[in-house]
């Protein structure tokens, strides 16, 4: 009995250690494009396929962990100091990497190991989806996995570039939100011949992923702040890197502000839906992480709002967009909607409140 009891300790610690490894954090990363995308289509056209949304879902979450676990892998091991091992100033949960290997947890070829059994994993779902709908489905999924692979993996590695941020907003905002849209308006008869593909019917769609590759992208780009003298010192070079902290924070406050102007505007010109302002509710995280930027852009210790207010930020924003889509599609009175705006906007002012109190009185 007690020897059972030990290799059954042992299996949930090898379960824990795997967790941290994937980072189940992430999830929404890959997840709320993919929700958004399946809400537009459903708001515009009445069609939700929940088998396939389900397997879309799946996919992007493995080829997400993939391209996770494969940047972990070339952190500790690219130019034999990674930065993640040099990295001191790192914000747990938001930076720093996943640790297993820092902490030896998992051996360098473990890590490679579970890297590409997410791909495979991602790659089955995707052919599926492919054998399903067609030629299409391959070039989404392709593009989406040589720029999740190549994030890290050199010789390309995005990230050492200062362009993985505009990657990560193309591929888990742009490519993700169109490619679930379009997994679901596409049946498998009107995909008997998809030799052409309208653009007028990805249009909205594409102007709906904008916010959601800004937020992503600016995830990534606030949790480099903390990473930043690592980062510098493994010749890192991610666009906080470049830019430094000071201009960075500058830069973050720019997006954001480009985002819900972006929105506003989006909306007056007729070119998405009414609904989609349900965002601006989120305006009291968004000025949380702002002023936690510019104040505290060189404390990593003082940071930690501004990563929390981006992340639920980044979360919130794609699930309102999606809400919105929703509530159109069942056709509920706009009066409606900016009542549930309202609340919204009332329950996180007082959430960001709570959260700043702390960074507001230092």
């Amino acid at each position: 009995m007690e020897m059972n009891s030990i290799e059954e300790k042992k299996e949930v610690s090898k379960v824990r250690v795997w967790l941290q490894e994937v980072k189940l954090g992430i999830i929404p990363a890959s997840t709320v494009p993919i929700f958004v995308g399946t809400a537009v289509a459903f708001g515009l056209h009445g069609i939700f396929h929940l088998d396939l949304f389900l397997i879309t879902l799946f996919a992007g979450i493995f080829l997400h962990w993939g391209a996770d676990v494969t940047n972990d892998y070339f952190d500790h091991t690219e130019e034999r100091t990674g930065s993640d091992d040099i990295n001191v100033e790192f914000i747990r949960p938001y930076s720093g990497g996943s640790r297993t290997i820092q902490q030896g947890l998992l051996t360098p070829k473990q890590v490679a190991l579970g890297a590409i059994a997410c791909y495979i994993i991602a790659g089955i779902l995707g052919f599926y989806l492919v054998f399903r709908l067609g030629w299409v489905i391959l070039a989404f999924g392709g593009i989406g996995a040589f720029l999740g692979f190549f994030y890290s993996t050199p010789p390309i590695r995005f990230v050492k570039r200062g362009v993985g941020e505009f990657v990560i907003g193309s591929t888990f905002g742009v490519l993700m939100v169109v490619g679930a849209y379009y997994v679901q308006v596409q049946t498998p008869i009107a995909l008997a011949w998809p030799l052409i593909i309208p653009f007028e019917q990805f249009l909205e769609p594409g102007f709906i992923s904008i916010p959601v590759a800004i937020m992503i992208a600016l995830v990534l780009f606030i949790n480099e702040f903390p990473d930043y003298v690592a980062d510098r010192d493994a010749k890192k070079r991610t666009l906080v890197v470049r830019m430094g902290r000071k201009l960075a924070a500058k830069g973050y406050t720019l997006a954001l502000t480009v985002m819900y102007v972006g929105i506003i505007v989006l909306v007056f010109l007729g070119w998405i839906k009414f609904e989609s302002l349900l965002v601006l509710s989120t305006l009291p995280l968004s000025t949380l992480g702002i002023v936690t930027a510019l104040r505290h852009h060189d404390e990593s210790s003082k940071l930690a709002p501004a990563n929390w207010a981006t992340i639920v930020g980044q979360m919130l924003v794609g699930g309102f967009l999606a809400l919105g889509y929703v509530l159109y599609g069942y056709s509920v009175a706009r009066e409606i909607t900016i009542v549930i705006g309202i609340v919204l906007f009332v329950v996180l002012a007082l959430m960001a409140r709570k959260i700043g109190t702390p960074a507001a009185n230092d």
